[in-house]
């Protein structure tokens, strides 16, 4: 009895791990491409703003 609650418990603990370590693989991928998009735009407004 124990030794299954134990398995249960390390099995829903790694189901745990995985699941955090997705949504934070997820929230990077958003921040670099939020991050490239504004310095994609900076580049662009400086690039634009800059007499010819």
């Amino acid at each position: 009895m124990l030794r299954t609650f134990g398995w249960c418990w390390r099995r829903r603990m790694v189901e745990i791990s995985q699941i955090i370590l997705d949504s934070m693989a997820a929230s990077v991928r958003v921040l670099s491409i939020t991050l490239t998009a504004t310095s994609l735009s900076l580049v662009a407004s400086l690039v634009r703003s800059r007499p010819t």
